[in-house]
């Protein structure tokens, strides 16, 4: 018998997992699918050599349980295989799930473990890392990492975090050159990512028209401003028309190089990183994991 592995992040999104267990339990048990569980430790390496220790048995499917941090953790071990992915979001921003519109019950979620599809879904890569939403260097790593020390894990603790690093961020004195399919671009931008997906989590977006099956990256390049632009540039962000202001540059590419002249702080899907790096390889593999979607899914 085929089996279907849950990956539970017990902390994701700071709610308690244990309603979530007894759905899973109860579906599993009533379609007859033979099941494990395997709770999240902190240390990603634990959940990757866990997975790729069932790689000898028959996985129907692996289940991320948990946020957009959990579902890269879990995709990280499953990725370039036949081993398609479930998720069900139970984090705080959601990013991933909201643009393949499964903010869905958990019981019509499980629903595709009989009844689903499968999509191809590019997965991006920053040197060894991947990403599946997004990856942001500047301003985008300093809200990642501003944050990730907040408690509470809500819409509007994120924006008045994000209005707080906003006031407080100061834009890296440093250039980096941006290697756009062999043309160098040279800027110090206030923010810059590369985006897989059409948003950040909570429906807010700076590029709405990312794809994740297209084999691109929507580059996002947000120039520094005055202060006096911040009333403007937050209204924009909040009614997700950013991409429409003089101030962001956009470009669409499947590679290319970051350079700095001293180590950064970048995140990956959410995640805050300090690297030892100044090069960064940015890259997407198009197709490179198999999704499964639920029946009430709408995304096309």
């Amino acid at each position: 018998m085929s089996l279907v592995l849950f990956v539970v992040n017990p902390i994701a999104g700071k709610r308690n997992k244990f309603l979530v267990i007894r759905e899973i339990k109860h579906f599993c048990s009533q379609n007859n699918i033979d099941y494990e569980i395997f709770y999240t430790t902190g240390n990603k390496t634990d959940s990757y050599e866990y997975i790729k220790k069932q790689f000898d048995k028959d996985l129907k499917a692996v289940v991320a349980v948990g946020g957009d941090g959990t579902i890269n953790e879990v995709a990280t071990a499953i990725v370039n295989t036949n081993i398609p992915l479930l998720i069900i979001p139970k984090g705080s921003g959601n990013g991933m799930a909201r643009h393949l519109k499964m903010l869905l019950s958990t019981k019509d979620i499980l629903q595709a473990l009989i009844n689903g599809r499968v999509i191809n879904y590019d997965v991006g890569y920053v040197n060894d890392q991947i990403f599946l939403c997004n990856a942001g260097f500047g301003f985008d790593a300093y809200l990642a990492n501003y944050y990730s020390h907040h408690t509470m894990r809500r819409f509007l603790p994120y924006i008045w975090a994000g209005i707080k690093a906003l006031v407080t961020y100061k834009p890296h004195r440093y250039t980096l050159k941006l290697q756009v399919e062999s043309s160098n671009v040279f800027f110090i931008p206030f923010l810059l990512t590369f985006a897989n997906i059409n948003q950040y989590g909570y429906g807010i977006t700076i590029n709405p028209k990312a794809k994740i099956d297209d084999g691109k990256l929507d580059v996002s390049i947000l120039k520094p401003f005055k202060w006096y632009n911040v009333p403007y540039i937050v209204y924009l962000f909040l009614r997700k028309k950013l991409d429409k202001s003089k101030f962001l540059t956009i470009i669409r590419t499947s590679s290319c190089s970051l350079e700095s002249r001293t180590k950064e702080y970048y995140h990956i899907d959410g995640e805050p990183f300090e690297s030892s790096d100044t090069v960064f390889n940015i890259r997407v593999e198009k197709g490179a994991l198999k999704c499964l979607l639920p029946e009430k899914s709408k995304y096309i």
